[in-house]
């Protein structure tokens, strides 16, 4: 069966893959012709081979050329790109199937037909552009940043991009959504960036091309919600495209102005409420006739603000009555409430319940949750209802409260506590992750921290780790943190352990040992065994991070003990497998792989899914650290189905290291960079900063492999930024260990005598890919500027500032050690 046309792009950013097919564009060949000309094994050469006739570009044919053997032709002759109004699609010429959307197509700017005045605030929008390359549009929710910014767009001779954050997208995805509208304009270099097609799998190259692309088109590149940019990345994109924009103009629509932005750059327009001409045009168009003098009355009270004065113009309509005669009602403060009274005062008894039910939901309600929250058997007619009255807005087959509308009820104080726990329980029956955290934090709004915590013992008995695995840590902690108040004795020391191991989880191990010390007192004699065994647990693991491999060995090996001894076999599964970390960091790799045996077979044993795929990902890395890549194949592929069967984010994570040490030591560095990236896009889904350190690592060394030196330091820069915020020492030696092979790639010798005595790392793991890369980067740069290094090696060398073995080794093998201590032993003869 031919593959989708998706998997192409991975097939054709491989240089050796490309390197095949232009062979057979020459004429057709064999595989092991092919292996001779290309330089890799027949095997590799059939394997690959046998890939590009599953998408079709080649096709194999026996023939007889003094024996028998499978011929290969080359197939397809054009992989055409269509860049239209539904998105960037890829089609293989002459496959069946349909193209493949790669990237979303272009947002239409929205209607603004029912703007009303803002003629002042449009004015003032357009000198600031002229003035500034960039301006961010902030006011509340419902204030009219939108609007205003769809008039400014259609009133423009510029192109207009139009990209609204959904708040659940990150960088990639916005950049394929620029890359349509570039490509819609016949500037496709980011889209060809974008499929692969030059094997390029890092973003900052892409960024330039935006920048670029953008420049000749001459754009206003529109940001709706700006404010959703929470993606660390993200906001790193948002900022560059300000900080390029002059021959492209930005506009920034949000509640509040991204972090990070270049200042220089931006210009600001903050939006107030309407004039009192605007507000008598707005109430007109809402169908509510008011004179001059009561539209500025009306206007001091509500501030203008569109959406309180659409709610005022919906209970005047309501109730039969003018403006004018609501106005006088008007208090001179607590608008909001008022005119949310007087809109409740419209609505049936069940309708005003309903509506307060619904505000206690965040997001899109679906008509199943909104039954079983409201306890509405007429649901649906009521969301029909409210939505014509403008209170909700569907979405596909959801729907949302308007923000303010939402903000106002909570004002009001009319969330009550039993939608809350209406809400918990239903969002509790459906099970999913996203589900079980909303459903504990609607427990502890409704008052019920008994109902949390039983929630949290069942995901501590029957799924542990889920919030944490699945990169949901950091909010299942703050959630713990707040119930841990709450309850008492074992209870309150159940919910420290759960933050304990989400600190640990998420590499935050500083801050452990005060939890665990909080926790101690509460674990007497009388508290369950489980919970003493899982401080003791947690005391191992802190002592695993913190490096101090004696106490942790001593206490894994009791862990396991008494976790046999109460015949608690997930605890058993758990504490052999960090153990067998422990050996892996130690670099006694066969006893981590006698560990890591151990716990799959506990794992296996307990049918456990999630538990087998993160083992397999650690064993198949050990079997690979030990010489025999075929050998761990298996591992991966099998720990990569269970991954896929359990959903399971941190093994997906821990496969995808391992799938990048494999490509490495099969010689694939193609596929090693692109694993590689998978793993950091992964790894900042996870939130682990341990895991992004150790992606970022292995992505910026690939790159200095590939001589991306640019990307590979700009990986190191965020490296340093992280372990600014959480100390990860090994890491910022990794990078100070590719910034030493970049210098000598690149013959800056200044650079390289400084760093080379500032690296120190004793870490027993640089001896395994981390230095097999370096070491060979190294010398090719050693060789490369041989003059010029020579004397230099010589020098640090007799200073003796070089303090890593595998620094010091190279050197001495390049600048030739048996010379220097002839030397050294001369002069120090009488």
């Amino acid at each position: 069966m031919a593959r989708p046309p998706r998997d192409l792009l991975k097939l054709l950013a491989n240089g050796t893959n490309r390197e095949i097919l232009t062979l057979l564009r020459g004429e057709p060949t064999w595989p092991r012709r092919i292996a001779e000309l290309v330089g890799i094994t027949e095997g590799e050469a059939q394997k690959r081979l046998k890939q590009m006739e599953e998408h079709g570009l080649v096709q194999g044919r026996w023939v007889h050329v003094g024996k028998n053997v499978k011929q290969y032709t080359l197939e397809a002759k054009a992989l055409r790109i269509e860049v239209g109004p539904d998105g960037l699609r890829l089609q293989l010429e002459g496959r069946p199937q349909a193209p493949v959307t790669l990237a979303a197509g272009m947002e239409q700017v929205p209607d603004d037909g029912h703007v009303v005045g803002r003629d002042d605030e449009l004015r003032e929008l357009r000198e600031l552009l002229d003035r500034k390359p960039a301006v961010a549009v902030a006011g509340i929710a419902g204030v009219g940043k939108t609007s205003l910014g769809a008039r400014h767009a259609r009133s423009q001779a510029r192109p207009v991009c139009w990209v609204t954050l959904r708040g659940t997208e990150g960088a990639p995805q916005v950049v394929g959504r620029l890359a349509v509208f570039l490509g819609q304009r016949g500037l496709d270099d980011l889209v060809r960036r974008m499929v692969h097609l030059d094997g390029a799998t890092d973003l900052n190259p892409q960024l330039v091309l935006l920048a670029e692309g953008l420049m000749r088109s001459g754009a206003l590149l529109v940001v709706d919600d700006a404010h959703r940019a929470t993606d660390e990345r993200l906001r790193v994109l948002l900022a560059f495209l300000v900080e390029r924009s002059g021959e492209y103009r930005v506009l920034l629509l949000g509640r509040t102005v991204p972090r990070g932005l270049p200042r220089a750059q931006l210009g600001l327009l903050s939006l107030g409420g309407l004039d009192a001409a605007d507000t008598e045009a707005l109430l007109s168009a809402r169908g509510v006739q008011v004179p001059r003098n009561v539209a500025g009355q009306v206007r001091a009270k509500t501030g203008g603000h569109p959406l309180a004065l659409t709610l005022l113009a919906e209970t005047a309509r309501g109730r039969g009555e003018g403006a004018e005669r609501l106005a006088a009602l008007l208090p001179e403060t607590r608008i909001e409430a008022y005119l949310w009274e007087e809109l409740f005062g419209d609505l049936a008894e069940e309708e005003r319940a309903f509506l307060s039910a619904m505000a206690v939901v965040q997001g899109p309600v679906d008509l199943a949750l909104a039954e079983a929250v409201t306890a509405d058997a007429k649901a649906r007619d009521r969301l029909f209802a409210l939505e014509r009255r403008q209170l909700v807005h569907a979405v596909g087959e959801a729907w949302v409260l308007h923000d303010v509308v939402r903000e106002f009820a909570g004002k009001l104080g009319r969330a009550p506590a039993g939608a809350h726990a209406r809400a918990a329980a239903a969002l509790e029956h459906r099970g999913g992750v996203d589900d079980g955290l909303e459903a504990l934090r609607h427990w502890l709004d409704a008052g019920k921290p008994d109902r949390a915590l039983a929630l949290v013992r069942r995901e501590a008995d029957e799924q542990p780790y889920r919030f944490v695995d699945m990169g949901y840590g950091a909010a299942y902690q703050t959630l713990l943190e707040r119930l841990a108040p709450l309850v008492k004795g074992t209870d309150r020391a159940r919910c420290l352990l759960q933050v304990a191991q989400c600190r640990v989880l998420l590499a935050d191990a500083a801050q452990v040992d005060a939890v665990l010390e909080e926790a101690a007192p509460l674990l007497g004699p009388r508290a369950p065994a489980e919970l003493r065994l899982a401080w003791m647990f947690l005391e191992a693991r802190t002592r695993h991070r913190a490096r101090d491999d004696a106490d942790a060995l001593k206490l894994y090996a009791k862990v396991i003990a008494a976790a046999r001894a109460a015949k608690d076999d997930a605890l058993v599964a758990d504490a052999l497998h960090e153990r067998a970390g422990l050996f892996e960091d130690m670099w006694k790799l066969a006893e981590a792989e006698k560990e890591y045996l151990r716990a799959l077979a506990q794992a296996k044993r307990m049918q456990d899914l999630r538990r087998t795929a993160l083992i397999e990902g650690s064993l198949a890395r050990v079997i690979i650290f030990r010489g025999a890549p075929a050998r761990a194949r298996k591992h991966l592929e099998e720990g990569l189905r269970a991954a896929e069967a359990s959903g399971h984010l941190r093994a997906e994570t821990n496969l995808a290291r391992t799938l990048t040490d494999y490509h490495l030591k099969t010689g694939d560095l193609g596929q090693a960079r692109e694993s590689a990236e998978r793993y950091l896009d992964i790894a900042r889904r996870l939130g682990d900063p341990w895991s992004i350190s150790c992606a970022l690592a292995d992505a910026a060394m690939l790159s200095a492999r590939a001589e991306d030196f640019p990307a590979a330091e700009s990986m190191v820069q965020e490296l340093e930024r992280i372990n600014a915020r959480v100390p990860l020492p090994f890491f910022v030696d990794q990078g100070l260990g590719i910034r030493i092979v970049a210098a000598a790639s690149m013959g800056q010798w200044g650079a390289f005598e400084r760093l080379v005595p500032t690296y120190r790392s004793t870490d027993p793991s640089t001896e395994a890919v981390f230095r097999e890369i370096a070491v060979g980067q190294l010398r090719a740069g050693l060789q490369r500027h041989a003059a010029e290094a020579r004397p230099v090696a010589e020098r640090l060398l007799r200073q003796r500032k070089v303090k890593d073995s595998w620094i010091r080794e190279e050197l001495e093998a390049f600048a030739g050690a048996p010379k220097l201590k002839a030397r050294a032993a001369a002069r120090s003869t009488p």
